[in-house]
């Protein structure tokens, strides 16, 4: 029976000896032998927060799964409920970047290379590929804000260098000081300009550089972990540029034209794995239904199991447990054998009685 609760938990190996002890090995790992049983602890990793199960007597980082190839039927890595927990879980919070981009690839190797990476981590965990597809979905909707309230434009100095800069006609803000470039979603730890000079046509100008998002820097992104309520915005709503430059003064409805018209082109597909390219409220909409999809088929797939397991339970009961029928048949069927022998008994006694008697 314990053996059977602990298969449950985890993929397990067992022999037994012609003494009747067992040795249990857990992932080709030896955890109980004849010297006693060794201790299961966890690694916390720093830099997600996120814990493994480990063998500390084996060395400091020794885990007791390798999950980099993911889990297969085929190869039988998949066995165990705490494994699939933490292929559920994932080894790191997902973001936006985590899902490939055919355009921010050189070539279509190397684009299909972060495909087969992304099958193989992020989208076998239903929590990772929840968090990268829910970020994109942040994440598009805070860029094109950003973008409309403060446009950016590419320009080249006198020295050949290009930079992305803020649109000199962006619109202004709503208060007195009319300044360009106040977004309405920041990132914590990066602002969106730093002003810098350059030298367009021999003129020195001074700009506001776009701080590029860079995914190697994680404070550099507008991701979840990273956004907020611009503070001061949060302090006067008046600094959100709605206005003209030309017209200050007055608050022009263009800028709200844009945003409402920025919600039904294209915005992005789920993964590399769907081709249907969704709008704003599509993916929301497909997105919760995707969730509900696959939780359905995980719930499908237990129920499937669980019949199996069942079936091949009942049949090994049926060769090693006891059926009470049975025994009962058996019981009243020794029982008439045993009345049959006393009759038996009694007859040849009775009859060798009357036999000494004549005599």
């Amino acid at each position: 029976m314990l053996l059977d609760q602990l298969a449950e938990i985890t993929k397990i190996t067992y022999r037994e000896d012609i003494n009747g002890r067992v040795n249990v090995s857990i992932e080709g790992t030896q955890f109980i032998s004849d010297a006693g049983c060794m201790e299961m602890g966890v690694i916390k990793n720093e830099e997600t927060g996120l814990i493994d199960p480990s063998w500390p007597s084996l060395g400091e980082n020794v885990k007791v799964y390798n999950l980099e190839n993911g889990a297969s039927t085929a190869d039988h890595t998949d066995v165990g409920y705490l494994k699939g927990l933490l292929l559920s879980r994932g080894n790191k919070e997902a973001n936006y970047t985590d899902i490939p981009k055919k355009e921010d690839y050189a070539t279509d190797a190397e684009y299909q290379e972060a495909v087969d990476k992304y099958n193989k981590s992020i989208d076998l965990s239903s929590i990772m590929s929840a968090q990268a597809q829910f970020d994109q979905l942040i994440h598009g909707v805070v860029t094109r804000i950003n973008d409309i309230l403060c446009p950016n434009i590419t320009v080249t100095d006198d020295a050949g260098e290009t930079y992305v800069i803020l649109d000199p006609d962006a619109p202004v803000g709503m208060d007195s000081a009319h300044e360009a470039g106040t977004e309405l979603f920041s990132r914590q730890g990066m602002p969106r300009y730093t002003k810098t000079t350059i030298t367009i046509g021999g003129v020195a100008t001074e700009v506001y550089q776009y701080n590029e998002e860079d995914p190697a820097n994680i404070s550099s992104l507008y991701t979840i972990s990273q956004l907020r309520i611009n503070p001061d915005v949060l302090e006067n709503v008046s600094k959100i540029p709605l206005s003209n430059k030309d017209n200050p003064e007055e608050v022009t409805l263009d800028v709200a034209a844009e945003l409402i018209a920025s919600w039904q082109k294209p915005f992005s597909t789920f993964s590399p794995n769907n081709l249907t390219t969704y709008d704003i409220n599509e993916y929301y909409i497909n997105f919760t239904g995707e969730i509900a999809n696959r939780g359905n088929q995980y719930k499908t797939l237990m129920e499937s199991q669980e019949t199996a397991v069942q079936s091949i339970d009942t049949e090994r009961q049926a060769v090693v447990g006891v059926s009470s029928d049975e025994e009962l048949t058996n019981i009243i069927r020794f029982q008439h054998a045993y009345n049959a022998s006393a009759r038996y008994i009694t007859v040849v006694n009775e009859m060798l009685d009357s036999l000494l008697q004549n005599l």
